[in-house]
């Protein structure tokens, strides 16, 4: 069962578990995208937050990060809503919201493992943290990128 931090009980919640596992937060970021629910970031996007430290343990697959070659937890999220349809835009505060757009779909759990691992790969991950990012185009069914939608 999650709580609802202190911090966050007056606008939005966070996932606060005990027992957290990937798999929990992966369920509990498609259970977003399936709710279209509306998204604020707590963290900014930045090389240190797409990269930072995680939980993963090491393949073969080469990043300029002490994780061995896996993205971080916010890095994981961002691309699952951002390629479901959901819209980055700045706030007034300077802080960013993630919204379901017209485009918005939802996924499962196979195809959101399948789109992690994609961008992981490809490197495609490094367009996380421009500031010009809106949103990305992804094609579930041939597990491809087919453009980064900028402003």
């Amino acid at each position: 069962m999650y709580t609802i931090s202190e911090h966050y009980k007056k606008q939005g919640c966070v996932l606060k578990l005990s027992l957290w596992s990937l798999l929990i937060n992966d369920m509990y970021i498609l259970g977003i995208i399936d709710n279209r629910k509306d998204i604020h970031l707590a963290s900014k996007r930045n090389l240190n937050s797409i990269t930072g430290e995680s939980i993963y343990y090491c393949e073969d697959i080469i990043l300029p990060d002490k994780t061995c070659g896996r993205l971080s937890i916010f890095a994981r999220e961002l691309i699952g809503l951002l390629s479901t349809g959901y819209r980055l835009q700045r706030l007034k505060d300077g802080s960013e919201g993630c919204y379901p757009g017209k485009k918005h779909i939802s996924i499962y759990l196979n195809q959101y493992v399948n789109l992690i691992r994609y961008f992981e790969k490809s490197g495609k991950w490094e367009c996380l943290y421009s500031p010009k990012l809106i949103s990305f185009d992804f094609d579930f069914n041939k597990n491809i990128l087919r453009r980064v939608i900028t402003t």
